[in-house]
């Protein structure tokens, strides 16, 4: 969430408000979500605030090593059975 709350600082000059991830579904049938008004600020975990420096840069730096390695990986030539040559 802090990468992608960085694109956005990137794109609009500042931080989103806040970073919520919910997977689709995941909280459609759980009591304890409708019995919380479907209200996000009940739940302090399931959002991140975006302020230290640090961790956004640490965030940054591991997505572009990931990436990285992904590129790598997809130039490795493959033998006819999917194995690296």
């Amino acid at each position: 969430m802090r990468v992608y709350a960085e694109l956005y600082r990137q794109q609009t000059g500042d931080f989103p408000a806040r970073s919520v991830l919910i997977f689709v579904g995941e909280l459609d049938d759980d009591a304890q979500w409708t019995g919380a008004g479907m209200d996000p600020a009940r739940y302090p975990g399931l959002s991140i605030r975006c302020t230290r420096t640090q961790d956004i840069q640490t965030a940054m730096l591991d997505f572009h090593t990931t990436v990285e390695s992904i590129e790598e990986e997809m130039h490795r030539p493959y033998d006819s059975s999917g194995f690296p040559n």
